[in-house]
């Protein structure tokens, strides 16, 4: 009993330990890092992304329709792509221009049957769009 009692008395001049202070303000700066530049990753993928699903405006679409039109085609179809795409990208530069060849190209617009275009109206018609477009 003496041994127990001997040992109850050791036991209680055991102290407890000091508690240890841990400093959480580098992990603090370093999650928040991670998460800034995880933020802007996610901000940069996105905008990259939307930027390549960009959508062609009326314009650059009326432009790739002068380019892609094809002068082997009925006359009516020919006269009227062109002018419906020409209108739409239409600047004040080209504006004279581009009234002269509409004028050239009434006659073709309005009659029921029609004939094939004149070949010089064709490379005026070319010629615009090589250069104007």
């Amino acid at each position: 009993m003496n041994d127990l009692n001997n040992t109850i008395d050791k036991l209680k001049d055991i102290k407890a330990s000091n508690i240890i202070q841990i400093d959480f303000l580098p992990y603090i700066l370093m999650s928040g890092g991670f998460i800034v530049v995880l933020t802007l990753i996610i901000f940069l993928i996105l905008y990259f992304k939307n930027k390549r699903k960009k959508k062609p405006n009326k314009i650059e679409i009326a432009k790739q329709n002068l380019k892609n039109l094809d002068f082997t085609k009925d006359t009516k179809d020919i006269v009227y792509g062109f002018t419906v795409n020409a209108y739409e990208c239409l600047d004040d530069k080209n504006k004279d221009e581009l009234e002269q060849i509409i004028k050239k190209l009434e006659p073709y617009k309005y009659k029921k049957v029609v004939t094939k275009i004149s070949n010089d109206l064709i490379d005026d018609m070319k010629d615009y769009i090589k250069v104007r477009v």
